[in-house]
């Protein structure tokens, strides 16, 4: 089952909501923030009582609506942390207040299902709701979901989004785990040096999908992901994704890695890389930071970069004019989780 990208939006540490702007990227040291916009459409007492994730989940679906007069029979959201970080101010909240009387929006917002129940509500949408939460694959999940909703539902359209905020609970575990670099030191190096960790990020990016070719923008072809740590698993894993491409004629004429600058995942990448030597990978966690579903940032790249059919100079040192029919996505997630996904023009 395709899937067809009819609208996206994103919101990053990146000019990229609304009207995106990657001619210049934005450099962050020691700290990447989303650049929020103002969220007109949702009323301000509202506002100052959602978390960021939140916020930043109804923003780019309520600017997706407004694109298009479609309304959405679902709402399949991807995210690795989104609600924790309310859920511990919750939990303290019950220690420092003796189990007394509570505050009631942490609790609404403790769980990860508060992005996707969030944006249900704002738009009176109560149809199909769901929520993945696999940490690196929560967002490639959501899109099977969706996948799996239009092969029983054809002709329906989805929101289909993945997003995660840099919380402090969240940033400290990763820290302990070693996963972060300590100081992050500037998005501008992230690759120039060869170092253990990588600089944390946040984001979200949403589209409507269906199984329609009209009005769409590309089309998702395929997704594979797995599970393994294991070199010559991941090796044999992309030969025979390589293969499926070769087989289809839709050798992508784009590939864009997920490299994070974390020397110890730099294999996985250069596996990936290698499988497509006479193409030129673009990066783009050096704009986002790197994050569970930063696979979403990604495919919103991807996707943009088929809309405009040019990479951004910004972003790649080769600027050769081409046509762009096809573009392979992968990323992996803390050396264990691993996904790729083709897309191509609609």
């Amino acid at each position: 089952m395709s899937l067809y990208i009819h609208h996206s939006s994103c919101i990053s540490p990146q000019h990229t909501f609304g009207e995106p702007i990657l001619d210049e990227l934005i450099w962050y040291k020691n700290g990447i923030s989303a650049i929020e916009p103002k969220y007109p459409a949702i009323p301000p007492r509202e506002l100052r009582r959602m978390g960021k994730v939140v916020r930043m989940g109804l923003g780019t679906a309520l600017d997706i609506l407004e694109q298009t007069d479609t309304k959405p029979n679902g709402i399949i959201i991807g995210t690795g942390n989104g609600g924790m970080e309310h859920c511990v101010l919750f939990l303290k909240q019950i220690t420092d207040y003796n189990e007394g009387v509570l505050t009631p929006g942490n609790f609404v917002q403790s769980t990860s299902n508060a992005i996707a129940s969030s944006i249900g509500l704002a738009t009176q949408n109560f149809g199909y709701n769901n929520t993945h939460v696999h940490e690196g694959l929560a967002f490639e999940m959501a899109l099977i979901d969706a996948q799996l909703q239009l092969t029983s539902f054809p002709g329906r359209h989805y929101l289909v989004g993945g997003l995660d905020d840099m919380a402090t609970y969240n940033n400290n575990i990763d820290n302990l785990a070693g996963w972060n670099r300590i100081p992050s030191g500037s998005t501008a190096e992230l690759y120039s040096h060869k170092e253990i960790g990588t600089i944390p990020g946040e984001g979200a990016a949403m589209f409507l999908v269906s199984d329609e070719k009209e009005g769409a923008t590309s089309k998702i072809v395929k997704i594979k992901t797995w599970y393994s740590d294991d070199p010559i698993d991941h090796t044999n894993q992309i030969e025979n994704f390589k293969s499926y491409c070769d087989s289809k004629d839709i050798y992508p004429d784009v590939i864009i890695s997920g490299k994070n600058g974390d020397v110890r995942e730099d294999l996985f990448y250069q596996n990936f890389e290698s499988q497509f030597e006479d193409r030129s990978p673009v990066y783009y966690k050096q704009m986002c930071g790197d994050y569970p579903t930063a696979g979403s940032f990604g495919l919103w790249l991807a996707n943009y970069i088929m809309h405009v059919q040019k990479i951004p100079e910004s972003i790649t040192a080769d600027s050769s004019p081409r046509r762009i029919n096809s573009v392979l996505l992968y990323n992996s997630y803390h050396k264990f989780q691993h996904s790729l996904i083709l897309l191509t023009k609609a």
